[in-house]
Parts: structure tokens; sequence; C-alpha cells
């Protein structure tokens, strides 16, 4: 059975990026929109860890008393989403609501991920997998000729060292790649990878294509394996070799 994640967050693109990340990594995300729901879900539902927006109230005293309610009787990680770094709120989360982790907006995902199942064989639980090691040769992925595209571990290597995508210009590699020499509309991108498409937000597309092109590419004024179709969208064409 897969492991279910309870997320309180009225953020859609948050829950859109939450629900892409680990659902590629087998996870289940519900979520939530306000604290009253959260306790109805564990109620009901057998629930692995709960990730909560510190937006949706914008109280963090209020917070800190509802954590403490649901910590009475949740005994697995609780992890803290907010839009700022404030010390003395981190201190009372962790003092008082007895919370696992906080996490400050951009989230990178692939550290909220690796510190949740942490957590978890800290706590005993049989739920670690091999993207928590670093060492661990992936065994999901490509070569792109000097590259190497690691999906276990969300990163591109060259000769061992990460040329440092972001989480989504990683997913946007990825779906490139899953439709290897398919052209791809920019609203076909935006769709696929962000999860929405929006009127005017083609720029998105172009602007992460670029800097994709600036850390894979070779000469990116160039480009030999993301390639424009002008009027149309991108297509990816570069020799891939499974791992």
């Amino acid at each position: 059975m897969a492991n279910r994640v309870l997320l309180l967050t009225k953020n859609l693109e948050i829950f859109i990026e939450f629900n892409t990340f680990f659902n590629e990594e087998g996870w289940i995300i519900q979520n939530v929109m306000g604290p009253a729901e959260v306790q109805t879900v564990l109620k009901e539902k057998k629930v692995t860890a709960i990730f909560w927006d510190m937006d949706v109230l914008q109280d963090y005293q209020q917070d800190i008393a509802l954590i403490k309610q649901v910590r009475q009787d949740f005994r697995r990680p609780i992890f803290a989403l907010t839009t700022k770094t404030d010390p003395e709120h981190a201190y009372e989360l962790y003092t008082q609501a007895l919370i696992n982790g906080y996490f400050c907006k951009p989230l990178d995902y692939r550290v909220i991920f690796a510190q949740l199942l942490q957590q978890l064989w800290f706590a005993g639980g049989k739920l670690i997998t091999a993207n928590l090691t670093a060492e661990t040769a992936p065994k999901r992925g490509y070569y792109l000729e000097h590259l190497l595209i690691d999906r276990d571990h969300y990163r591109v290597t060259h000769n061992g060292t990460d040329i440092g995508l972001t989480p989504k210009e990683f997913r946007l590699l990825w779906y490139l790649i899953k439709h290897h020499n398919q052209v791809l509309s920019r609203e076909q991108l935006l769709q696929g990878v962000w999860g929405y498409d929006t009127l005017g937000s083609s720029r998105i597309v172009d602007m992460h294509i670029s800097h994709l092109r600036d850390k894979i590419e070779v000469d990116p004024d160039h480009p030999r394996w993301i390639k424009t179709v002008r009027g149309f969208g991108y297509s990816f064409e570069g020799p891939l070799k499974k791992l």
C-alpha cells in the first residue's frame, strides 16, 4: 500500500508540485485546506506524515496551538512550510508544537523527501528507499554522452559533479526525455511539467528551456539536444542510453 502524506495548503502550485514529486516516488498526497480537515483525515486514514503550510492561517500562535492538538495523538513526522525564516517562530514550533522539520519557500522537494525519509529512519520505520543515500548507484536514468541523468536522485552529473539543475529544470528535462524525438508545444509542457496551462504563461517555458540549455548543452546558442520548433515548441533529440 502506498504511503499517504497529508498536505495542509491552499496554494495550488504547492499542491501540484507536492503531488507530482511524491506520486513519481509512489506516494499519495492528500490535500486539505483547513486545520479541521486534518483531524478528520487522521481519524479515517493511515497517514505517514503531515506538511502544514503556515500561510493558510497566517497566525503562528494559532498554528502552534492546532499542531499541538494534532501532536497529542499523531507520533509521525510533522513539517512546517513557511514563506520566511523567523528564528523565534521556528524555536516555538520545535519546542512547543514538536515539529520534525521547517522548510522555507520556494521549496526544494528533493530535500523535503530526503528529510522525510530520514525522520522515518530515525523513528525506526521501514520506509527507507535508496533515494536517501547519495552514494547509492542510480537504477533509473540515462546517459547523455558526458552527462548522467539520475532519476533516483533528481540530478544530472558530469564526471560525478552535480551540474545544479533546479527541481523544476530536472522535471522539465525528464518530461522532454519521456517524449524523446516528439515535438511538444509550450502548452503541453506547461500542462505536463507545471500542471496548468494559462494564457500568456508560455514565457515560463522559454525561460526554463534557456536555463536548461545553459547547463546541459556544450554550446547553448547552437543546441544539439533541445531543439526549437519554430511556431510550435520544442523537441528533445539527444542520444540517450538507458542505465
